[in-house]
């Protein structure tokens, strides 16, 4: 099971819903971006204004403290995130959200394949 601080992995997705804008960028990197994923880490600031890391380290995800999300059990054998509306308008005007693939290996070799999309709560309305 993934967890989060030993809570089901629902808690890492509810994390990243609950997100808000970087509009300084001092966990994106750049000014104005919603999150940004690279080198196999997703970031954004949460809804407490703290920056949040998601990485896949191997096999395993871990937050940005080091703890790692996934038990020695599991194995993750991929780890997509597609963006959509990162940045404020007026660079663009798709409404924020990301969605996260995760397929996922067991001891016994039983597979499962995870994917969510979450969205911001409010929408970035055109003025």
């Amino acid at each position: 099971m993934i967890t989060f601080h030993g809570q089901p992995h629902k808690q890492l997705i509810e994390c990243r819903g609950m997100a808000k804008k970087d509009l300084a960028g001092t966990c994106t990197g750049t000014a104005k971006l919603n999150y940004v994923f690279e080198d196999q880490c997703l970031n954004f600031l949460n809804y407490k204004g703290a920056c949040q890391q998601f990485c896949l380290e191997s096999t395993r995800l871990k937050d940005e403290n080091g703890n790692y999300l996934t038990s020695t059990n599991l194995q993750i054998s991929n780890f997509a995130v597609i963006l959509s509306g990162a940045t404020q308008p007026p660079s663009d005007y798709l409404q924020p959200r990301v969605t996260i693939s995760l397929n996922i290996v067991g001891q016994e070799q039983t597979s499962i394949k995870i994917q969510t999309t979450v969205s911001q709560r409010n929408l970035d309305i055109r003025q």
